[in-house]
């Protein structure tokens, strides 16, 4: 009988086993070509191969990993799995009669789980329900989690209880539990720790990129006038003629400068963004500071006071990101001392708002008392920069 079997599935056997995960990114391709029939072959050989149930309408992130190649997983069509999550053996991920249900960011309802990035399901725990667990928590075996987790929490039991919290002292004691990040160097590893244990408030900047009424920041961030150094044009117009391919005549300096404006400005229309995104912006950003610096560095990160308002606000969400050290202290002694040199009046709010990101990021109340008092001095103004400070110190 089992020569009978061996003969069936002949040199397919020799084969390494495609994991769960694999299986569903192949499927996700042919949807995405429209071939229905090979995606729902797809999901059957996820089932043949693993005993697992995991439909092709869970969304998945990126580098998402299975324990033992996914044996005995099963998964609500309506759950989503963050970037870099661990789900073990034996997991489920399904609904729960009465339970709560949550809504996504396209407002849709699901009566199903969300696992965030980097999350630890270790095997046999059932998470069920419209829950949460949060970015990089530990979720232990065989637990029964029926509420939401915290991100950076550790929890175990039936139900499940919260026993215990990661954060950067303890961070790399718990590192070779997340597979996704093992080859991770260990300050990266600290960093992103502290980037999904940030002060959410801060994520507020997301919308100050944007126009906001009939005042628009977004066109006057477009128009970047450039330090005085030879071969270099006065100002570039981001809305015109900027692409990469049109600057590749320019001096190299000049390109790893404007690098570095267009990433760093990229957080603030991105600042949920995943944490490696946010350091590839990192990297750019210190390889021009490092490499490439114009004469005059601080000059070089500020032109008028309006800018240097704006630029304080985007290296305070680097800060808040979990980029933590000596070179980003430089980068944000240097935007204070700016902030603080000379405050143009109709300049105030402005000034507020920087110092309140500043002041959230770090951790420093001086700043954000002082951008309350801005606050209550401007008390009635109905102005875009009063609205973004209000919603910062809120």
């Amino acid at each position: 009988m089992i020569d009978a079997w061996l003969r069936i599935f002949g040199e397919a056997l020799d084969a390494p086993v495609p994991d769960a995960y694999r299986i569903w990114q192949q499927a996700q391709k042919y949807l995405a070509e429209g071939n229905q029939g090979s995606a729902d072959r797809c999901e059957r050989l996820t089932y043949v191969l693993h005993n697992s149930h995991i439909p092709n309408a869970v969304r998945m992130g990126p580098d998402v990993k299975f324990g033992y190649g996914g044996i005995g997983v099963v998964i609500h069509p309506s759950s989503d799995i963050g970037r870099g999550a661990t789900i073990g053996a034996n997991v489920t991920l399904g609904g729960r009669t009465g339970a709560k249900r949550r809504i996504t960011s396209d407002g849709q309802f699901k009566f199903a789980p969300l696992i965030e990035d980097y999350a630890y399901i270790a095997t046999g725990a059932k998470i069920l329900g419209g829950i949460t667990v949060g970015a990089m928590s530990i979720i232990g075996a065989n637990a029964v989690v029926i509420d939401d987790i915290p991100p950076l929490s550790v929890a175990a039991g039936v139900p499940a209880k919260i026993i215990g919290k990661i954060t950067p002292e303890n961070a790399l004691s718990k590192k070779s539990t997340y597979l996704s990040a093992r080859a991770m160097p260990g300050d990266d590893f600290v960093a992103m720790v502290r980037y999904y244990g940030r002060d959410r408030s801060i994520d507020c900047l997301v919308d100050w990129g944007r126009p906001v009424g009939t005042h628009s920041y977004k066109l006057r961030r477009n128009i970047i006038q450039c330090p005085e150094e030879p071969g270099w044009p006065k100002a570039v117009d981001l809305n015109k003629e900027f692409t990469w391919k049109s600057i590749n005549a320019w001096p190299q300096a000049l390109q790893k400068w404007l690098h570095s404006l267009v990433t760093l400005r990229a957080l603030l229309n991105h600042s949920s963004r995943a944490f490696h995104d946010v350091k590839s912006s990192v990297q750019i950003l210190r390889a021009w500071r490092e490499e490439n610096s114009p004469t005059d560095s601080a000059s070089a990160l500020a032109w008028d006071y309006e800018t240097t308002a704006i630029r304080a606000e985007q290296v305070a969400a680097i800060w808040a990101f979990g980029f933590q050290d000596k070179w980003m202290e430089t980068v944000i002694r240097e935007h204070v001392e700016r902030i603080n040199a000379s405050v143009p009046s109709n300049m105030r709010l402005k000034r507020g708002t920087a110092l309140a990101a500043l002041g959230k990021a770090t951790g420093d109340e001086s700043m954000i008392a002082e951008a309350q008092q801005a606050l209550s001095e401007a008390r009635g103004d109905d102005t875009p920069a009063y609205f973004r400070l209000a919603a910062l110190v809120a």
